[in-house]
């Protein structure tokens, strides 16, 4: 598609009737397939170096799942609280099939990982599948916690 738009740019003739404005379309499309290639193969091939496995699944009050997840041959990440990352289950990161959960455990404990998932839909009811051992993928953290009673209360 991009090359085909490419080739529209250049017969028309009017977006590429200046040197300028040659290099400009060269430059956004190389710009454009560059993105494209770090968020469809470099990042989840990053992903996949750096996946978790789960340690541990238990259930809790109100319909609510808390998985353990550890990392396979690597240190995890370091997050805050508040934050969430997005999972990837039963796919690889290739798949585009991430769901964003919030992270559950002490943001001190990096070598493990806890997310709480209520039952609220098809994917968070078939969270319940997941067994030790089974290979995840997370990416993250992302978000801050940001304290709106404290503001609210400061102004």
């Amino acid at each position: 598609m991009v090359a085909l738009a490419l080739v529209h740019v250049f017969l028309v003739g009017n977006y590429v009737d200046l040197p300028w404005k040659k290099t400009l379309w060269i430059a956004y499309t190389i710009i454009f397939l560059g993105m494209l290639a770090y968020t469809r193969i470099l990042y989840p091939l990053r992903l996949i170096r750096r996946s978790f496995h789960v340690k541990e699944t238990k259930e809790e009050q109100g319909d609510v799942r808390t998985i353990t997840l550890a990392p396979i041959n690597h240190k995890g990440f370091r997050f805050s609280p508040g934050q969430f990352a997005w999972l990837t289950a039963w796919k690889t990161p290739f798949s585009d099939t991430e769901h964003p959960i919030s992270i559950a455990s002490r943001a001190e404990r990096k070598t493990e990982i806890e997310m709480s998932i209520k039952d609220l839909g098809p994917f968070s009811k078939k969270i319940r599948t997941l067994k030790p051992g089974d290979r995840v993928y997370v990416d993250g953290p992302y978000g801050a916690l940001i304290w709106i009673a404290s503001r609210m209360l400061n102004d």
